[in-house]
């Protein structure tokens, strides 16, 4: 998981995110705990269809406000400062 120092830097964007069960706070949540992942698995962990419109919306949240990086199929949590 995350170290406790991480909690308050997410803190506000889990709740921009959205409750409990929205796609893009489900996706955050993963990142946060796994750093990086493939496409492929952040959609397997979020329960997500790898080509839904709502997979598509999360995945673009997070890349307008810089939460993660892309780096070809793999998506990384930003440095948030």
């Amino acid at each position: 998981g995350a170290p406790a120092a991480d909690a308050a830097v997410w803190a506000p964007w889990l709740e921009k995110a959205g409750g409990q069960g929205a796609m893009r706070r489900r996706m955050l949540e993963i990142l946060i705990d796994k750093r990086r992942v493939t496409r492929t698995q952040l959609c397997t962990l979020a329960g997500a269809s790898p080509r839904g419109g709502s997979t598509r919306n999360a995945i673009s949240w997070l890349s307008v406000n810089r939460l993660v990086t892309r780096d070809g199929e793999h998506l990384a949590l930003a440095e948030v400062v």
